[in-house]
């Protein structure tokens, strides 16, 4: 009884995401190059910082091996989050457009449906193109490759945490949509940027308003050399940043049943 729920919901995602590729594979051309594109651009990104390692081995202790491994994580996680959730992408210009009651009147919970009712291809090229990058520098030992794995899937929740609580702004301040794909941008600037280059000012942002060190910075010292308190740390910071995006939704959300945005669909 007590899995009947995540069980049914974890059929319902496998329903959507199926649903989705089948209607993006109906264009096979467009739906291959989708994903050979990401992988181009991805490649290209990873070439452009070997490069700049062989030029400066080091910054602040990282090296090549350390970002690359930082692309691979990254890599994989903003594509699982975007492939599997890429719904998130469109919830704040839902919301300022009135658009989420054909979600509110559907039998699944309403989040979980806005999440799922999309995924983008080009992010099931992201996660292939990490995969590979962690084959060609990572470890393959099972140890490391369960930890990488299960790094992954924790920081792909964080990342689904901050879409969603960022995307919510939209309940309290109206048109947030540019606002939150700029935060969105800033975060993902963040974890693909060697880690030992942000100090000051910058080091209190990724701490703070975009997680940057929880998705990148301590994920990459977690695969480097496993240490438990760490680990528990990003545990609970997953766990706080997921009740803390519910919040933020359910609070707007009820905010959007009692008509205060109605007047944007008329």
């Amino acid at each position: 009884m007590f899995l009947s729920t995540p069980v049914k919901y974890l059929k319902f995602s496998i329903l959507m995401v199926k649903t989705n590729i089948k209607s993006a594979a109906a264009y096979k051309t467009s739906f291959i190059m989708q994903i050979i594109g990401m992988m181009i651009g991805d490649t290209s990104f990873a070439i452009m910082w070997t490069i700049f390692f062989k030029r400066f081995p080091i910054i602040n202790g990282w090296q090549s091996n350390d970002m690359m491994i930082l692309i691979a994580l990254s890599s994989i996680n903003f594509g699982l989050c975007s492939f599997f959730a890429g719904g998130t992408w469109e919830l704040a210009k839902k919301i300022a457009n009135g658009e989420l009651d054909q979600h509110i009147t559907a039998p699944q919970n309403l989040l979980w449906s806005v999440a799922t009712s999309k995924s983008l291809l080009p992010g099931l090229g992201e996660v292939l193109f990490g995969i590979i990058i962690y084959i060609m520098f990572g470890q393959l030992s099972f140890l490391p490759v369960i930890t990488f794995i299960s790094l992954c899937l924790i920081t792909s929740v964080i990342l689904f945490n901050f879409q969603v609580t960022t995307q919510s702004m939209a309940f309290y301040f109206g048109n947030f949509e540019d606002a939150a794909e700029q935060l969105y941008v800033a975060l993902a600037f963040c974890t693909y940027t060697p880690q030992g280059s942000f100090t000051g000012f910058f080091k209190i942002i990724m701490f703070t308003i975009i997680p940057g060190f929880f998705v990148a910075e301590l994920p990459v010292k977690l695969i480097k050399t496993f240490n438990i308190y760490y680990f528990l740390l990003l545990l609970a910071f997953t766990v706080v940043t997921y009740f803390l995006a519910i919040f933020v939704f359910k609070k707007g959300l009820k905010r959007y049943e009692s008509g205060s945005l109605m007047n944007v669909k008329m």
